[in-house]
């Protein structure tokens, strides 16, 4: 029997009034923290694919969603020269890391960042934010334009075992 049953059960008579099955999933779910602990050098430099977590779990993985804190000076926002925020798996076979969720500073996304206020990320790919077990997550940050400085920061995961 699965995690995934389990929570079904529990969810299908014990927390009805509560929201049934997604509130009983909640429950369980786990939160991964990323520190950026340095603000980028300058406005063109970009952060590369950088290891976050691996799923130490026998089931899949699944990055149901997350949020950006920025520090300092927080982040602009700019319709041409911006920072995208990716957090990336892989399946713990050497594949290349893909984008599982994404946030930018772009005026039509999330536009600026505030200091020490959080945003969401706006942009998922439902494929990709399944994290096989041995698969990692990274955090990568790349620029548009002449880019922007990101500083210091906090990637919050919320992350819910399947099975």
């Amino acid at each position: 029997m699965g995690v995934t049953t389990v929570l079904a059960k529990i969810g299908g008579t014990e927390c009805l009034d509560e929201g049934g099955e997604a509130t009983a999933f909640t429950l369980h779910d786990e939160w991964v923290l990323y520190k950026k602990t340095d603000p980028d050098g300058g406005p063109g430099n970009v952060t590369p694919v950088t290891f976050v977590w691996v799923n130490p779990y026998d089931c899949n993985t699944q990055i149901v969603g997350g949020k950006v804190v920025a520090f300092g000076p927080g982040i602009a926002g700019n319709a041409t020269n911006y920072a995208t925020i990716n957090i990336l798996t892989d399946d713990g076979n050497g594949s290349t890391p893909v984008v599982a969720l994404a946030v930018s500073s772009w005026l039509s996304d999330a536009g600026a960042f505030l200091s020490g206020i959080a945003k969401a990320f706006t942009q998922k790919t439902p494929a990709n934010a399944i994290v096989p077990p041995g698969g990692s997550v990274f955090v990568s940050i790349t620029k548009t334009g002449s880019g922007i400085v990101v500083p210091i920061a906090a990637f919050v995961l919320r992350l819910r075992k399947q099975g």
